[in-house]
């Protein structure tokens, strides 16, 4: 077989085959480019031919199993973390339910914490994977239909919030109360919306106790106010009797009703104070007005008295 010299360094030359192979060989012989040489010459010194060779497929297949390996591993975190739990957000009204969300904001579970609950939850059948406030208005919706919120009557909706990340629970709350009072809205009924966030410890503790965190989180702020409530003693009550027995008094300190818009509430009567008052001043500068004009009047009607009589006396 022949070869061609198709490059030359100090101590190697690369040469072509005639099946068309490129190898490197060590030779202390001088070629130069373009040279034809026997295969027994370069057959003897292809030292570095194979290690050449293997190398380059030793890289290739290194590379790709490695991209391969990232690949597999980078699919596998992605499910990984899909899957994992990553904020709890639990709805009390007569029933309590409970949501599981993931870090991407994708419902991953849903299940009722009493047997009203179960019902509402087991009628969700499609909440799997969609977003988490998508899955909160069907509940809402679902309660009224069901008769959990009654148009008739004044309704609480208690909501608590937990999650691994404290700047998510932020980002949470905000998207919830926009969504639960515009869904309140939307269905016509009367109701009063709270969101308390809490640890994913108080959490768990409220799962022990087999009660939503929202009650757990009611009674605990009761027992601030009134350190002999016990736990025990509202364990069968529903949020919504614990909440319309609170005084309001009692209700407004502790927690802030989300429906109630009245952030503009304390500027409109300084506003209102403001013009009553100036109003008044106004009245007040009238009437000094008049009194001063009527008090000129007599002054003067005084003044034409006198001439009157001295002119009398002259005559």
């Amino acid at each position: 077989m022949k070869a061609i010299v198709m490059e030359v360094n100090d101590k190697n030359i690369i040469i072509m085959k005639s099946n068309g192979e490129f190898a490197k060989i060590r030779t202390n012989k001088e070629f130069k480019v373009g040279d034809e040489i026997d295969s027994s010459l370069f057959e003897k010194h292809l030292i570095l031919s194979n290690l050449f060779n293997t190398s380059k497929v030793m890289i290739m297949r290194i590379t790709s199993v490695a991209a391969a390996l990232i690949l597999i591993f980078g699919m596998a975190y992605g499910a990984y973390s899909y899957n994992v739990p990553y904020s709890y957000i639990s709805i009390d009204i007569n029933s309590s339910i409970e949501i599981i969300v993931n870090r991407y904001d994708r419902i991953i579970g849903l299940e009722g914490i009493d047997d009203d609950g179960k019902i509402i939850a087991g009628g969700l059948s499609s909440y799997k994977h969609t977003l988490f406030n998508k899955g909160i208005q069907d509940i809402i919706n679902s309660a009224v239909q069901e008769g959990y919120i009654n148009k008739e009557k004044d309704n609480t909706v208690f909501m608590t919030l937990s999650s691994k990340d404290h700047n998510k629970m932020d980002q949470l709350d905000k998207i919830l109360e926009t969504t639960v009072s515009e869904q309140i809205q939307s269905t016509g009924v009367n109701a009063e919306l709270y969101i308390e966030k809490v640890s994913v410890e108080k959490h768990m503790e409220a799962e022990k106790l087999g009660i939503s965190p929202g009650k757990l989180v009611i009674i605990e702020k009761l027992k601030e106010k009134e350190p002999e409530a016990e736990i025990r003693n509202y364990a069968e009550a529903t949020v919504n009797e614990i909440m319309n027995n609170m005084k309001d008094s009692t209700k407004e300190e502790i927690f802030r009703n989300r429906m109630k818009k009245d952030t503009d509430a304390p500027e409109n009567k300084n506003t209102e104070g403001k013009n009553t008052k100036d109003e008044n001043n106004d009245n007040s500068m009238k009437d000094n007005k008049s009194e001063v004009k009527n008090n000129k009047n007599e002054s003067k009607g005084n003044k034409r008295e006198a001439n009157n009589k001295e002119a009398n006396n002259k005559k």
